[in-house]
């Protein structure tokens, strides 16, 4: 979908809630997938986003464009959603991990190899995204988990997409180092 297309999409969701449902099919598995790599609990994150297109869908009409892509304005409310989350809750961003229902096959038949191997990427994981600052982790989460392009993460973070990419190599680096230790 171009700019413009996705532009009188928004027009026309503000003022028609049936065509809010395109712009909750195009974005609903970028928040999905975002929010799901934060959280790891499929449940959890069903509530969360299902509260966050609530909050999107009752703000819409207020939506002004003022240069930046939607999504911007999408994923501006999802991290704060997310922020208010945990605030609330206290939680950190992993206390569902060692649970994750994501990294579940869910065939229980698995020898015990195959079971030890999971519970060892599990912690490799928990592991791994303690070295990496909120900002890099915001940038691998956005980026591998709602599969977005580095302008748009540029846009939703208010960085530069080269900034973005630097951020990432690091990133990706410091993950690479921790998980040849």
């Amino acid at each position: 979908m171009t700019p413009q297309e996705e532009q009188q999409l928004v027009i026309s969701a503000q003022t028609n809630v049936e065509s809010f449902e395109k712009l909750y099919d195009l974005y609903f598995p970028k928040v999905f997938g975002f929010v799901m790599g934060k959280i790891q609990s499929r449940s959890i994150t069903e509530d969360l986003v299902s509260e966050m297109f609530i909050k999107i869908l009752e703000a819409l009409p207020r939506y002004q464009f003022r240069g930046l892509p939607f999504g911007a304005w999408v994923f501006r409310i999802v991290r704060n959603h997310l922020k208010d989350y945990y605030g609330k809750a206290k939680r950190k961003n992993f206390d569902h991990l060692e649970n994750a229902d994501w990294l579940e096959d869910g065939d229980k038949s698995r020898n015990p190899d195959e079971i030890a191997r999971q519970n060892s990427l599990r912690t490799t994981l928990v592991n791994s995204f303690h070295v990496l600052n909120d900002q890099e982790e915001e940038v691998v989460r956005l980026k591998y988990f709602s599969e977005l392009q580095n302008k748009e993460i540029s846009d939703i973070l208010g960085i530069s997409p080269n900034n973005v990419g630097v951020i990432l190599f690091r990133a990706l680096k410091k993950l690479k180092s921790e998980h040849d230790q």
